[in-house]
C-alpha cells in the first residue's frame, strides 16, 4: 500500500523524524485557511502516488493568499502522469542549506535490509547511481541486530556529511529504519532529507510503501488507505480480488505467482521490451 506524502510524513513524525508543519486540504478555501494558520511563505504540493510532481507543475511556492489561491486552483484537478490531484499538502516553506537522500528497503538478493544514503539529494537516485555511484552509500544491516547508532554515524561519515550534522543525519537514519521495520514497510524513502541554515535535519518529502499483507498487525494504518487517489485501474483490480501493478511500458504480463511474474518481467526487459502491467 503506497502512501501519499503527507501520510508518510505523519508516519515519520510518529517515529521521531522531524518534518515541516503542514496540513492536507481538498479545496481552495481550505488551502487558504491552512496557509494562514501555518504562516507564509508556504508550499502548495500535489498529493499523488507518483513522482515528477515538481516538473509537472504540482509543487508551487506561495508568498501570500493570492498566490495560494492561484496555485491551489491550478493544481487541484491537475492530471500528473495519469493521476488526478484531489488532495493538496500545504506546508511551511523551508530554507535549505543542503539536500540529501536516504532510504531503507529489502535487498532480496542479499536477504538483508539495505540502507542507502547520498549527499546528492533532490534528484532521481537512479541518476546518482548511474553518474556518480561513488556518492551513493549502500549499507546492509544485520536483520537480527538492526541498525546501530555506530553504523548510522558511519553511513553519514562515509557519505561525506558535514561534521556538525553527522549526529542529526544519524538520528534520521535510525528513525527511518525504525519506520521501515516497525511499520512493516517495503520502502521508506526521503528525497530530499534537508539541512536547514540553522543545521536542523528534516524530511522534506516522504515516499512510503507498506506491506498490505501485514496491515492486520497495524490497525492504526488501515485508515491510510486512500482509494480516491489510487490509480483507477489498480483500484478496480483490488475490488475484483486481482493483484495488479501498473507499469509504464506497453506489454502486459499475466502470471500465476509473484516469482514467475518477476522472472517474466526480467526476461521481457532483457529482450528489449517494456512491461505495462503485471498481475
Amino acid at each position: 500500500m503506497d502512501l501519499l506524502e503527507y501520510q508518510g510524513k505523519q508516519l515519520f513524525a510518529r517515529h521521531g523524524l522531524r518534518v515541516s508543519s503542514g496540513k492536507p486540504v481538498t479545496t481552495v478555501e481550505e488551502a487558504i485557511s491552512a496557509a494562514a494558520e501555518i504562516g507564509y511563505p508556504v508550499v502548495v504540493k500535489a498529493q499523488v502516488l507518483i513522482g515528477g510532481r515538481g516538473k509537472a507543475g504540482g509543487v508551487k511556492l506561495a508568498a501570500d493568499e493570492a498566490e495560494t489561491r492561484e496555485h491551489a486552483g491550478n493544481i487541484l484537478g491537475m492530471d500528473i502522469h495519469g493521476h488526478t490531484v484531489r488532495t493538496l499538502w500545504i506546508e511551511h516553506a523551508s530554507d535549505i542549506a543542503s539536500e540529501y537522500y536516504a532510504s531503507v528497503l529489502l535487498d532480496r538478493s542479499a536477504k538483508k535490509p539495505l540502507v542507502m544514503f547520498s549527499t546528492e539529494g533532490g534528484v532521481d537516485i537512479e541518476e546518482v547511481a548511474e553518474k556518480t555511484p561513488e556518492k551513493l552509500i549502500r549499507h546492509h544491516v544485520d536483520p537480527l541486530s538492526g541498525l546501530s547508532r555506530e553504523e548510522a554515524v558511519r553511513i553519514a561519515t562515509d557519505g561525506g556529511v558535514e561534521d556538525d550534522v553527522i549526529e542529526g543525519v544519524a538520528d534520521a537514519l535510525l528513525a527511518l529504519y525504525e519506520v521501515w521495520l516497525e511499520e512493516d514497510a517495503t520502502l521508506a524513502e526521503i528525497n530530499p532529507l534537508i539541512v536547514t541554515p540553522e543545521r536542523d535535519v528534516r524530511a522534506l518529502d516522504a515516499k512510503v510503501s507498506l506491506d498490505g499483507n501485514a496491515l492486520y498487525r497495524h490497525p492504526e494504518n488501515q485508515s491510510l488507505s486512500d482509494s480516491e487517489n489510487e490509480d483507477p485501474i489498480e483500484r478496480r483490480a483490488k475490488e475484483e480480488g486481482v493483484q495488479y501493478v501498473k507499469l509504464d511500458g506497453d506489454i502486459g504480463i499475466l502470471g500465476n505467482g509473484a516469482g514467475l511474474v518477476m522472472s517474466t518481467l526480467d526476461v521481457v526487459a532483457q529482450a528489449g521490451g517494456s512491461p505495462a502491467s503485471s498481475s
